[in-house]
């Protein structure tokens, strides 16, 4: 970018640091290496979040059809 100082750089360095070691607390990564491919998996991701039940839904939908 050349604009951004040393300690916005620096900053930003221990933020993607920080991210990085947390990676096994999310259910989905995406590496935004590519805007349209990142964009695609957002798409992907937030569509599966959509279908995903919670256990209690889920438990209140089975016991619904099981009656």
């Amino acid at each position: 970018r050349c604009t951004d100082s040393e300690e916005v750089i620096l900053n930003r360095l221990k933020n993607a640091r920080d991210e990085i070691e947390a990676v096994s607390e999310y259910d989905f990564t995406i590496i935004n290496d590519t805007v349209n491919e990142a964009a695609e998996e957002f798409t992907i991701v937030a569509k599966a979040a959509r279908l995903k039940y919670s256990k209690e839904t889920e438990e209140k939908f089975i016991v619904h059809w099981l009656d």
